[in-house]
């Protein structure tokens, strides 16, 4: 971010500019957070917990383990883990704090983010819009499907997004050699 940045360029995919907005859609009630996302999420966060258990009772913070592991949401573990070790009082604390909108006025290289319309992760209304508008260093590619990193096409189906990505790049190195 801004010009000490060490990057000459970045995209990001699916990018929660909004983690609270993020954290909210990814908490709420529906059928595929319920059966897909949540249990696969804190399964995953709970095998790690279990690989890593007795780094993480060494910890100076007191982890409440059994309450770690009967979490059902990512809401409950961010509560239990993240909040607790980055100093916040709650998870939409921390998904509040950890949000990167105020950044994106600060970028100074070229930056291209795509995002979907139909993200149930990282929602539209959690893209700072205006932000996009006002910053001649970035660029928003935001396309009506896709969901979250689900951008296929063609009958043998492909990541559509690589090929724009290296073209991205391609445009900038190219213009910077001249």
């Amino acid at each position: 971010v801004g010009s000490d940045s060490p990057f000459s360029a970045a995209i990001a995919i699916c990018c929660p500019f909004d983690t609270e907005v993020a954290g909210r859609s990814l908490d709420a009630k529906g059928f595929l957070n319920d059966n897909l996302f949540q249990p696969n999420l804190v399964a995953t966060i709970k095998r790690v917990i279990k690989r890593n258990l007795e780094v993480i009772k060494a910890s100076p913070i007191n982890y409440d383990i059994d309450a770690i592991m009967k979490a059902k949401r990512m809401s409950e573990l961010d509560n239990l883990i993240t909040a607790r070790t980055y100093g916040h009082k709650n998870c939409w604390a921390y998904y509040k704090a950890a949000s990167s909108t105020p950044y994106v006025d600060n970028i100074k290289t070229p930056y291209l983010a795509i995002n979907s319309l139909d993200d149930p992760i990282t929602p539209y209304k959690g893209i700072p819009m205006e932000r996009f508008r006002s910053n001649p260093y970035v660029a928003l590619a935001l396309v009506k499907h896709g969901g979250h990193l689900g951008f296929f096409s063609g009958m043998d189906p492909r990541i559509w997004y690589l090929a724009h990505a290296k073209q991205f790049f391609d445009v900038l190195i190219n213009n910077s050699s001249n």
